[in-house]
């Protein structure tokens, strides 16, 4: 059994194959493993949508977007369904190092730190201790990347986890500390709420 992800990227983005590859190449732990992938052909080529031609770019800013699949590996349950302050921690921390050897050694920010983004992996965990992965790398910028930008883009993420950086100049691009504090939030909420 694997996990296919069907989705439309951002066409000024990498591809989210390219970036696990790219983790998988420089070590990184806890992410999970990108089977196959890459942007989808059809009898024109790569299948982009075609909305952002009907709208004035003044007004409105309608990315184009190109039709992508990914095939993952690791199954894995929502982190919602954590069984215990302990794993919840434990788990968290585990999404943490993906994202500091995903930022370390291969220079890539994810970019979109929410709960769930964060899986605990069926199959590990149910013969020892919960094991869980950092996924949905779409939203990920490479260190090369981050250079000031003379025309500001829209970052995205998830709005309940952003940043108070991120939420108040939603067209600021992502940094490191946006992602650190959004890990802040996610022990934080799963308290409150229980």
């Amino acid at each position: 059994m694997v996990f296919l992800k069907d989705y439309w990227r951002a066409a000024d983005t990498h591809s989210e194959v390219e970036t696990y590859h790219r983790l998988l190449q420089h070590g990184v732990r806890n992410v999970a493993t990108a089977i196959a992938g890459g942007d989808v052909i059809g009898a024109h080529g790569v299948q982009k949508t075609l909305s952002q031609r009907f709208f004035d770019g003044d007004r409105v800013d309608v990315p184009e977007r190109i039709h992508t699949r990914l095939v993952l590996k690791e199954i894995g349950r929502p982190l919602e369904t954590y069984k215990g302050a302990k794993e919840l921690i434990s788990v968290t921390t585990q999404a943490l190092v993906a994202h500091k050897d995903a930022w370390e050694k291969a220079g890539v920010l994810h970019g979109d730190v929410s709960p769930r983004n964060i899986l605990i992996d069926v199959l590990a965990s149910a013969k020892g201790p919960p094991q869980a992965f950092l996924i949905d790398w779409h939203l990920s910028k490479y260190k090369e990347d981050l250079q000031p930008s003379p025309s500001p883009s829209h970052s995205g993420g998830t709005w309940a986890f952003g940043s108070a950086l991120s939420l108040k100049y939603p067209r600021k691009p992502k940094e490191l500390a946006d992602d650190l504090e959004s890990f802040v939030y996610i022990p934080t909420y799963f308290s409150l709420r229980n």
